[in-house]
């Protein structure tokens, strides 16, 4: 992906965030994420909670493999949208940006918090800004 494709997507996906919002749907990534988190807590916590080194084990391998997981799953997503049609790829990343946004300046808007809306649309214009030079 070159770097104005990346920050199309970026601001696509951003003003798909500002137009419709956080969707209320069960396929939502963060959602799956919980879930995902949810079933692996029962693999790594199932020590007793006396021995704090392997909870902290379990912690950390915990959120490493989230991490990898989300980061694959996405991968591959793109990686197989790519392989399909350019067009294709685009919407996904699109769709990516829309699902993972952070930002939310509507919401800061409504809040009247002048000072945070103004911070997270600097901070998106300086990463469109990053990637793009």
């Amino acid at each position: 992906m070159d770097r104005i494709e990346l920050a199309a997507a970026l601001i696509a996906g951003f003003i798909l965030d500002q137009l419709l919002g956080d969707p209320q749907i069960p396929f939502h990534p963060v959602r799956l994420i919980g879930n995902l988190i949810q079933r692996l807590e029962r693999f790594f916590y199932r020590w007793p909670r006396e021995e704090k080194r392997r909870l902290f084990l379990g912690g950390v391998l915990l959120a490493v493999t989230v991490c990898m997981v989300t980061a694959l799953f996405v991968l591959g997503v793109l990686w197989v949208s790519r392989r399909i049609s350019p067009i294709l790829h685009f919407f996904m990343s699109v769709l990516f940006c829309y699902f993972f946004y952070v930002v939310n300046i509507q919401q800061a808007f409504h809040l009247n918090r002048d000072n945070e809306c103004n911070h997270n649309l600097h901070y998106l214009l300086l990463n469109i800004f990053y990637i793009l030079f």
